[in-house]
């Protein structure tokens, strides 16, 4: 869980040697057959430079290498490799953990001027990917009820998420009724999610986006 956050969304933090080193212990350790090109693949950065860090690894103790072919060859993480990889887990996660408080001030101070007024009516959410998450709790914490969470993504329909259930858009769009505001829980897919739910501005719900 905590590799997959570290490999794919922390694409906006600097790559700098010592993110790309965990990252490299941190797949190495269930992971010892794969090959320096698979291991710059996940990492998203280049071979040569895998093969930089993973030497100056091995030369420092870090990591054993074992085999006697580049077939064969598999890569195992020392005592003194685990050690590094929990100093180094342990200060990206206070830098994780303080930037995601900055991320929901910076969207409570988004959200509360464009939902004032909306503190008894029937809020849903839009997207339900880690930006949902951080939305979600961004309401809660501005004193705001969410009747609704939504996504396109049928593998999250079903689950919960701050609490209530994961729905599909299409009770929305059966029901706009039920609902005074949308918003729209993404960056990167926020337009296009946008066009999706625009058209219930005529039905008289709040579509609000995370840009506006």
């Amino acid at each position: 869980m905590v590799q997959g956050v570290l490999t794919k969304h922390l694409k906006a933090l600097k790559p700098n040697k010592s993110l790309l080193m965990l990252n490299l212990l941190m797949m190495l350790e269930s992971n010892p057959s794969w090959s320096q090109h698979r291991l710059a693949e996940e990492v998203g950065t280049y071979s040569n430079t895998v093969n930089r860090i993973m030497k100056g690894l091995v030369d420092d103790g870090l990591v054993e290498m074992r085999g006697s072919t580049n077939r064969t060859t598999t890569y195992h993480i020392t005592e003194e490799g685990r050690d590094l990889k929990r100093k180094l887990l342990n200060a990206f996660s206070t830098e994780i953990i303080q930037l995601y408080g900055k991320i929901k001030r910076d969207i409570e101070g988004t959200l509360a001027p464009q939902l004032r007024g909306f503190e008894k009516k029937n809020i849903a959410v839009f997207g339900a990917a880690e930006t949902g998450e951080v939305v979600v709790q961004a309401l809660v914490d501005l004193g705001y009820p969410i009747c609704a969470v939504f996504d396109n993504d049928v593998r999250k329909q079903g689950r919960h998420l701050g609490g209530v259930r994961i729905e599909s858009l299409d009770r929305i769009f059966s029901k706009p009724s039920e609902f005074d505001a949308l918003i729209v829980a993404s960056y990167s897919r926020g337009a296009e999610m946008f066009d999706e739910v625009c058209s219930l501005i005529a039905k008289g719900i709040k579509v609000i986006r995370l840009q506006d």
